[in-house]
Order: structure tokens, then sequence, then C-alpha cells
């Protein structure tokens, strides 16, 4: 019997580690990502939260954690909270194109033009030779129905790579918009070719009738 109680003894010794490396708020916000990716987003959340709240995090893996968190936030549509944390994150600094971006996008879901624009303008200052950069300031007038503000800057992400699949895919919603379907058509089969699978070329496809 004494030699049974060793032995769960050691048992419990050694999961101990084990159990407690989950607890390493590091560790915490990479399996975060993680869950983020799968969709596992009640999981993700909860990882974020947990290591923000630990107050052990450097400062960027704080901007990562909040910037992964506003993620989540934006992908299950709570705006307000996403920006928050992009906003907190833009706090400890204000340079981070990333995140600037991704508050842009969560702004044009508020439809608050002006922040979006502002958001987006300051990100391609910091990268200006990245065409998602351009791309995503004309996806802001794309949304706002400014079609021919929308095509030059996909022209101009495309000047900068000229196989960038999002903004032939966002160039042709706008030449749709405009009533010139063979462009449309042309740009959106392009995105296809570059973007095989991706779910919303398939759906712009789809919407115009590319595909059944």
């Amino acid at each position: 019997m004494r030699k049974l109680f060793l032995v769960l003894a050691l048992l419990a010794g050694a999961a101990a580690p084990a159990a407690a490396a989950t607890e390493i708020p590091n560790i915490m916000v990479l399996d975060a990502q993680t869950a983020s990716r799968q969709g596992d987003y009640g999981t993700a959340l909860d990882l974020y939260t947990r290591a923000l709240d630990s107050g052990e995090l450097n400062q960027t893996m704080t901007i990562a954690a909040l910037n992964g968190r506003g993620l989540v936030y934006y992908r299950l549509r709570q705006w307000l909270q996403a920006i928050d944390d992009f906003t907190q994150a833009l706090g400890l600094k204000p340079d981070n194109a990333t995140v600037l971006r991704n508050r842009c996008f969560a702004f044009i879901e508020l439809r608050e033009w002006g922040y979006a624009i502002d958001d987006c303008r300051a990100s391609a200052e910091l990268v200006p030779n990245d065409p998602q950069s351009a791309d995503t300031l004309g996806y802001v007038y794309l949304r706002q129905g400014r079609y021919e503000d929308a095509i030059a800057h996909f022209n101009g992400a495309l000047a900068i790579d000229p196989n960038y699949g999002p903004a032939y895919l966002h160039r042709g919603m706008a030449y749709y918009s405009l009533g010139n379907r063979q462009q449309g058509r042309d740009d959106l089969l392009m995105a296809q070719s570059l973007m095989p699978g991706n779910k919303e070329v398939e759906a712009q496809l789809r919407r115009y009738g590319l595909i059944p």
C-alpha cells in the first residue's frame, strides 16, 4: 500500500508542472491565437483575458493579446469591444500599422467613415509599400459607395503587387457596382485564380452568377 501511495504521489508531482505551464501568460497568448485560428472563440477570449489580467505580459505580448482579442471580438461582430482593445493596444504603440488597420475595419462596420479613413491613412503612411494598405483604404471607399475612389486605390495596391488577390476581388466588386460587368468578371476570376478556395471570392462569384 505504501508503494501505491508513493507511485501516486510521484505521478501527481509529475503532472503539476505540465498543468502549470498552461497558466504561463505568454503561452496562454499563443494558445489563444491557435484557438482563434481554429474558430474556438470562447476559448480564445478566455485565454487572452486571463493572460492580460495576469499583469505579467511585457509590452509586446500585451499588444499581441489586445490585438488578438480585438480580432476575436471583430469576428463575433462585437465592434465596440474590438475597437476598445485595438485602442488600448495603440495606446501602448501608436505606430502599429497592423492594429491601426484592424481598427479601421471595425470602424467600417460601424459606418464611422471618418475614423476608418484616418486609421487606414495612418497605417498606409507607416507601410507605404504594403499593397494591403492601399487595398484597405480602397475598401473603405467601396463600402461608402465611392467606387471610382475605391478603384484608384485598388489600382495602387496592384501597382505595388500585381498578384495581390484581395485588390482584384475588391476592384471586381467596384466595377460590378459601376455596371462594368466585363471588367468586374475579369477581376473576380483573377482573384479566384490567386486565392483558390477563398470563401469571400466564391461568395462574390456566386452573387454575380459566375459559379452555381
